[in-house]
């Protein structure tokens, strides 16, 4: 039996990506490994838990600060101070969900890596964004001891921008929500036309609206798309970043308003992003970087055939189960578009061969690696 520590958080003030992540992965974590001391920490200064993850009925405890992060992170990264271990006590081992976590006094850290944008195309991300990670990172690298990359494409990013050593990066991939699944399509396509007001077949995108989701090649390719699949329209779900403003820009200039549609974030009340993969023609995901790219994965299992970017983070999801196409080929992305809308056996095919692969990406295989590897850091620290 081990003292294990996690830094829950994230399942209170992490980006929506992030806490759906770590709640799925938790789950199946402490009720695979009963035997185990869990002990699940929170800084909210209004006291509360999420409630999210189910504990098992022996071996798990909640412990919360009202201490805000944002008041200890200057004595964290400066002094080291206070540790983990005032809250939980000794442990063997603390598992960091994200780049905020507290420092320990004894206790070795493992730190997720959910990609490295920053590093890798800070040139394609928001300035202020950058900045916050890289600060983030910098304070990560100087408390963590290992790191869990969500790819083994991130593992390689790591090695390439950063100093980390490749003995302390462990790689655990992630699963997929099993509320992401096939429904009737039809109805699928009367609730998002009632929601969204979409009446025609669509190609879905879904992400943030931003540089480095190579969006305007997106929607360049659509606008060339147009006058040979005149019946496609597309629809891009997620949060805007201020390349929104721009892409706005180019649907007026083109005269795509009526086939173009910015929807912003769809969460999963009332299974609206399921509903909305299930009722689209096919998922798109023209992206420039990954670390870890769960959206093709979430169409896979929906039965939604995938188009997506051929870089390495999207090949090592992907693989054979969907069409990858080189992100800065407009033209190949017109092409693609054009088949969406026309191909129905081939969409068909994609779908098929999606629902095979997506089989083997469960949460449950993900929380036994992520023992393993906390066993690893464990032994590696003692």
């Amino acid at each position: 039996m081990a003292r294990i520590g996690i830094d829950a958080s994230i399942m209170l003030h992490g980006e929506r990506a992030g806490l759906r992540h770590t709640r799925n992965l938790l789950d199946p974590l402490l009720r695979l490994h009963p035997e185990d001391d869990w002990a699940l920490l929170y800084f909210d200064r209004r006291g509360t838990t999420p409630g999210r993850v189910p504990l098992p009925a022996t071996g798990a405890r909640e412990r919360v600060s009202r201490l805000p992060m944002r008041l200890l992170s200057t004595p964290w990264r400066m002094l080291g101070w206070p540790p983990v271990e005032r809250w939980l006590g000794r442990i063997d081992v603390l598992y960091a969900p994200d780049l905020h976590f507290p420092p320990a006094r004894r206790a070795p850290i493992l730190c997720t890596i959910r990609g490295v944008a920053y590093l890798a195309i800070p040139h394609l991300c928001e300035s202020d964004t950058v900045s916050a990670l890289v600060r983030a990172f910098t304070y990560a690298r100087q408390r963590a001891q290992h790191f869990l990359a969500v790819s083994e494409s991130t593992r390689q990013d790591l090695l390439r921008y950063t100093d980390v050593r490749a003995e302390r990066i462990h790689v655990v991939t992630h699963g997929v929500d099993p509320a992401f699944r096939p429904m009737d399509r039809g109805r699928c396509r009367a609730f998002v036309g009632e929601r969204f007001g979409l009446s025609r077949p669509f190609a879905l995108y879904v992400g943030v609206i931003g540089r480095h989701k190579n969006i305007m090649g997106l929607l360049e390719a659509m606008a060339a798309a147009t006058a040979k699949a005149p019946g496609l329209d597309l629809v891009l779900a997620g949060p805007f970043e201020p390349e929104i403003d721009r892409a706005r820009a180019f649907v007026a200039r083109c005269g795509l308003e009526d086939r173009v549609h910015f929807i912003g974030p769809v969460g999963q009340e009332d299974d609206t992003l399921t509903r909305l993969y299930n009722a689209a023609l096919a998922l798109v995901h023209p992206s420039f970087y990954e670390g870890w790219c769960a959206t093709p994965l979430e169409a896979m299992a929906c039965g939604t055939p995938v188009v997506a970017s051929d870089i390495p983070p999207v090949r090592e999801v992907v693989q054979e189960a969907g069409a990858l196409v080189p992100p800065q080929d407009v033209e190949a992305w017109k092409n693609q578009l054009v088949r969406i809308a026309e191909d129905e056996a081939w969409r068909a095919d994609l779908a098929e061969k999606g629902l095979r692969h997506v089989r083997q990406h469960t949460w449950e295989r993900a929380a036994r690696r992520l023992r393993h590897v906390l066993t690893l850091v464990q032994e590696a620290e003692g």
